[in-house]
């Protein structure tokens, strides 16, 4: 019987994960995947509408009195039916 030929040696395994950090396809791959991840985000962020701020002011006359008015309010907007889902994929 022959004697058996010595088999190559692998490459360490911190010289593949270095050559795989560094291809191409999966460095895109990877860039793919965290934008997805922060387009879901931004999204989830989305469903509700940001909260404004009003002030007012101005001059009213009743009773033939002049008085200055000023006002101030909060509008939150609630999505009761339409909750900004349609966006997000589950």
């Amino acid at each position: 019987m022959a004697p058996l030929e010595q088999l190559p040696t692998l490459p360490a395994m911190a010289a593949l994960e270095r050559a795989q950090a560094a291809h191409p396809a999966l460095v895109a791959a990877r860039q793919a995947i965290e934008s997805a991840r922060y387009g879901v985000a931004v999204a989830r962020a989305n469903r509700f509408a940001d909260p404004e701020l009003w002030l007012s002011r101005g001059r009213d006359v009743l009773g033939g009195e002049r008085q200055d008015v000023t006002a101030f309010g909060v509008v939150v907007t609630v999505p009761l039916w339409d909750r900004n889902k349609g966006h997000i994929d589950t």
